[in-house]
């Protein structure tokens, strides 16, 4: 099981995040191609509206991800997730879905590569029908919006 919770932007465990881009570097090129200092600036960076949660172990609290992007009006527009083990499953986690919802937030935009192993997981509902349920917008589909159920 995992806790999710919203932090600040300079809560971030940089040594953390950078330990879980070294273990996932493969992954993260096939969906991203972005290179640590670009990530790095993804999250630390201060915006209006910003939502970040770290998401983490109940069996021993360690990070086992991090979610970054803006909140407009009631979707959060996610820009980035570093994963501990390639675990993206964290993200369907219940205590995910709780946090977003309990701040209002009724939909997920993922902004994605077509093809890469994130848009088939946002196109999966994240695993988790009971919770999401997902539809393909923008151009050549590049963005995945999920509905909180």
């Amino acid at each position: 099981m995992f806790t999710t919770r919203i932090i600040k932007t300079g809560d971030i465990r940089q040594n953390v995040l950078e330990n879980m881009y070294n273990a996932n570097n493969t992954t993260i090129d096939k969906n991203s191609s972005l290179e640590f200092g670009v990530i790095k600036n993804m999250f630390t960076h201060e915006a209006d509206n910003k939502f970040t949660a770290e998401i983490t172990k109940d069996e021993d609290g360690a990070v086992a991800g991090y979610t970054t992007g803006i909140v407009r009006k009631d979707a959060y527009h996610c820009t980035n997730v570093v994963v501990n083990d390639n675990k993206a499953f964290i993200l369907s986690a219940n205590s995910f879905h709780n946090v977003l919802s309990g701040v209002g937030i009724k939909y997920i935009k993922g902004h994605v590569q077509v093809g890469t192993p994130m848009y088939e997981f946002m196109t999966k509902n994240l695993g988790r029908d009971d919770l999401f349920s997902s539809k393909i917008e923008g151009p050549e589909g590049a963005i995945v919006t999920l509905t909180l159920l």
